[in-house]
């Protein structure tokens, strides 16, 4: 998986909002596949990639979701963009 995320906030220096990329195969959350904090933040585009290794099994779907948990402090936006999964089967 690969992609690009900014992430900009208000809070002081602190590791208190989250941003996620889960992916889930079949039945299978692979939460946190990726994540940053608010001391991640910065004004430009960041570029990520990951690699994950999958049980193998028949052909399974999968889905990207973006998650994010947040404090009750002040703002924080995680933006990302071109997510990306690229998915390679051996024999």
């Amino acid at each position: 998986m690969s992609g690009y995320r900014q992430i900009r906030t208000d809070e002081g220096g602190c590791e208190c909002d989250y941003g996620y990329v889960d992916l889930t195969v079949g039945t299978e959350v692979l939460a946190a596949l990726r994540g940053w904090s608010a001391l991640d933040a910065g004004t430009g585009w960041s570029y990520f990639t990951d690699t994950i290794a999958i049980a193998p099994g028949a052909a399974q779907t999968g889905a990207i979701q973006l998650r994010a948990v947040m404090d009750d402090g002040v703002a924080t936006n995680f933006f990302f963009d071109s997510i990306s999964v690229t998915a390679v089967r051996c024999p």
